[in-house]
């Protein structure tokens, strides 16, 4: 469970154009990884998280990651 309290935030675009933001929400993450030993020194990764709004306009985000870790 995340929460982000937030602010009310406002840009302008050529001192004519302004746009608001109000920021506060409360979400929702899980996440999920995997790593698999290539040998004495390396090894790869990979992760999936998922993030979802609770409360308000719905918004959904997933992310990932992949990588190999080498040590020498």
């Amino acid at each position: 469970m995340l929460r982000s309290f937030g602010s009310d935030d406002k840009t302008t675009f050529g001192g004519v154009t302004s746009i608001g933001t109000n920021i506060g929400q409360t979400a929702g993450q899980i996440g999920a990884g995997v790593v698999e030993k290539l040998s004495k020194q390396g090894s790869a990764f990979a992760t999936v998280s998922y993030v979802t709004n609770l409360g308000g306009e719905h918004q959904r985000t997933v992310t990932g990651d992949a990588g190999v870790r080498w040590a020498w």
